[in-house]
């Protein structure tokens, strides 16, 4: 039920080698079973071939600014009209692929729900504010061409509560429910400033289920 947007960050590296050499040069008799022997770190494991690679070229978390169009679907998409939504999140990278992000994003929305035989017109605004925590999963575009390998597109998907309040115009009631739904998106980065910022794009899908959607 949602759409968004995106920004932001990147780090530094370096690393040196040392080597261990028997200061014998015959190394067919016992010194070839010397256990200091056995390891270099020029054997570097793939493992920290991984952390070089997240250190220089990863990011260790992200704060972006949240901007755009934010729609109901169905019956309360007719009753309830498009409106723009704000808001900010944070994520934190675990490695160079995967990160942890909680986001808040608010809206206000106009609806209006046109008379009928049995009942009067009803007008006034919905308030929606959406908490969510979500993983995100990054592609390797490394070995795509050059025009694509800077671009960074995802997956995201995860749980949000979201909070409803309706003021109907004329009363001074207010109704609110909380439901909490499951939330699922793709999204593209795009590095700016010399990789220091990102400005993206994000398509988010909310499925909540409110009390009175078929009502």
């Amino acid at each position: 039920m949602l759409k968004k947007l995106l920004i932001f960050t990147m780090v530094i590296t370096l690393n040196s080698l040392a080597l261990a050499q028997s200061g014998d040069g015959d190394i067919t008799g016992d010194d070839a079973y010397d256990p200091f022997a056995d390891y270099s770190e020029f054997e570097a494991s793939a493992d920290e071939e991984a952390d070089i690679h997240f250190f220089k070229n990863g990011r260790f978390f992200n704060m972006a600014l949240l901007m755009g169009p934010r729609m109901f679907t169905q019956q309360l998409g007719e009753a309830n009209d498009l409106s723009i939504g704000y808001g900010l999140y944070f994520a934190y990278f675990f490695d160079i692929r995967t990160a942890l992000q909680i986001s808040y994003v608010t809206s206000d929305h106009n609806f209006n729900i046109p008379a009928t035989s049995g009942s009067l017109a009803v007008s006034g605004n919905t308030s929606l504010t959406t908490i969510s925590a979500h993983m995100k999963y990054y592609f390797n575009t490394q070995n795509i061409t050059r025009g694509f390998a800077d671009l960074n597109p995802y997956l995201v998907g995860g749980f949000g509560a979201t909070q409803r309040s309706i003021t109907v115009n004329g009363q001074s009631a207010v109704a609110k429910s909380s439901p909490t739904g499951i939330e699922f998106g793709a999204g593209l980065e795009v590095p700016i400033a010399r990789n220091k910022m990102y400005l993206g794009g994000q398509i988010m899908y909310h499925y909540v289920k409110f009390s009175d959607e078929n009502i």
